[in-house]
């Protein structure tokens, strides 16, 4: 079983940029959850 990191690990491991203003890391995590519902339906 695979462990869950924080979303702001995974960002950093992938490139993303920490210092997105507020609304913009929520749109990122909204599609990442829509993404991820997706895969497990």
């Amino acid at each position: 079983m695979q462990r869950q990191l924080p979303a702001d690990l995974i960002l950093r491991k992938h490139g993303y940029p920490l210092d997105l203003g507020e609304g913009e890391m929520k749109t990122v995590l909204a599609q990442a959850e829509l993404l991820c519902a997706k895969w497990v339906a």
